[in-house]
């Protein structure tokens, strides 16, 4: 099946991706008005194989940047970061995140829809590296936009990371990190670590980021499946959790 691809970033490990790094701060150039001329998106490769887990097992740190960030970047920095580099391809059309988390199957991956309370999916970041220590594989779903200070990065508003459970296993994580009990989510473990809430469902570890405790935990009341592997609906329980390793 093929489907369009806007935006392509590939290099090794964790390294920045031009607009987006590795522990997800945002940092740009100077900002100027935006201009949407010169971004026809050419036809791209299968979907599927942009997202999916390589081959050969190579590291790779793929991710989809969301048109929103342009006139925060600035043309001259957007142009110079995403469009005139051959491994990158401007985002215009929001279908692509809507295309590229429905197609992931490598294990299930939940969000909070297209938009959650205002804010839109403007990023997804995929990164799988089973040969780094620690390995990584996870997808990272990022909602709303921010304004880095001069030589600065910053936060977006709502980050959710899903990745495999037995790459983010509760007893992984130091006493002092655990900043409340153990407590139940729509049937699912969850527990405020390290300034987030995390949740243990099936075979995948949710980590859920969106500054008060009470804004994380509306998030995860409203997860749902967005691949079609768990609950279609925020009414539903998550599944029980599958702690085999």
């Amino acid at each position: 099946m093929k489907r369009r691809l806007l935006a392509l970033a590939v290099v090794a490990g964790t390294g920045v991706l031009g607009i987006l790094v590795a522990t997800s701060f945002v940092s740009c150039g100077e900002t100027k008005p935006a201009d949407q001329s010169g971004l026809a998106a050419p036809p791209g490769e299968e979907l599927e194989h942009s997202i999916a887990r390589p081959e050969d097992g190579t590291p790779i740190y793929i991710s989809l940047v969301g048109d929103a960030w342009r006139p925060i970047f600035g043309e001259e920095n957007w142009q110079k970061n995403i469009v005139d580099d051959d491994k990158k391809v401007a985002v215009t059309d929001s279908a692509v995140f809507q295309e590229s988390v429905t197609e992931f199957q490598d294990f299930p991956l939940y969000w909070a829809g297209a938009e959650f309370q205002g804010l839109p999916l403007t990023g997804i970041i995929r990164s799988y590296g089973p040969h780094l220590t620690p390995p990584e594989d996870h997808v990272i779903l990022q909602y709303g936009t921010c304004t880095p200070s001069a030589g600065a990065g910053c936060r977006v508003p709502l980050q959710i990371r899903v990745e495999p459970y037995c790459y983010a296993q509760p007893t992984g994580f130091a006493p002092e990190a655990k900043e409340d009990t153990v407590f139940q989510v729509r049937g699912a473990d969850a527990q405020y670590l390290s300034g987030a809430l995390r949740l243990w469902m099936g075979d995948v570890t949710v980590r859920v980021s969106a500054g008060p405790e009470e804004e994380e935990l509306n998030v995860a009341e409203a997860l749902v499946a967005a691949n079609g592997q768990g609950p279609a609906r925020s009414d539903q329980q998550f599944p029980p959790l599958i702690s085999e390793c």
